[in-house]
């Protein structure tokens, strides 16, 4: 039973950690989408 909770535990944190990087790609491909103002 204790194995299974410590993988359980990992298990989410890993797709913590994975929702967190999809929300900075989001937020990439959002700021890199939005109307700047043309450097070159």
């Amino acid at each position: 039973m204790k194995n299974e909770q410590s993988s359980t535990d990992r298990a989410m944190y890993i797709l913590l950690t994975l929702g967190i990087m999809a929300g900075l790609v989001m937020l990439i491909l959002i700021f890199q989408s939005l109307p700047q103002p043309q450097l070159y």
